[in-house]
């Protein structure tokens, strides 16, 4: 969601007024205040991340073709989709057996460690 929140065109008017709020400075110091303004250069500098598949229109994993359904058969809905995961690389939902790691995606970017799919994740990084 906050990775998305960065392709809001600069006229939007709520950008024209910024207001402070109580704990704001703790919550964006340090490393994470610094990620977040280069990861916002590279946007206007023109990088954009791959576009998610919808979750609810998904029913195998994009890496190990597993259908989502047998891991969740007695959890609710809300469940079943929890259970799919999107690599931020590529925006496939995929299984969280084939999505445990992470890596930086300079390309767009992204210069923390976020979920990547085992495919994107072997696939050699794009600096």
């Amino acid at each position: 969601g906050a990775r998305r929140a960065w392709w809001i065109r600069r006229s939007h008017p709520t950008l024209h007024s910024i207001s402070v709020h109580h704990g704001v400075a703790q919550d964006h110091s340090g490393d994470s205040y610094r990620e977040a303004l280069e990861e916002a250069l590279y946007a206007a500098r023109g990088a954009r991340p791959a576009a998610w598949k919808p979750v609810n229109e998904v029913s195998l994993c994009a890496c190990c073709n597993t259908d989502f359904t047998w891991a969740s058969m007695l959890h609710s809905e809300p469940h079943r989709l929890a259970a799919r995961l999107r690599c931020h690389s590529c925006g496939d939902v995929v299984c969280s057996g084939c999505s445990e790691r992470k890596r930086p995606l300079p390309q767009v970017g992204v210069l923390r460690e976020v979920r990547v799919c085992d495919r994107c994740f072997l696939r050699p990084s794009v600096s």
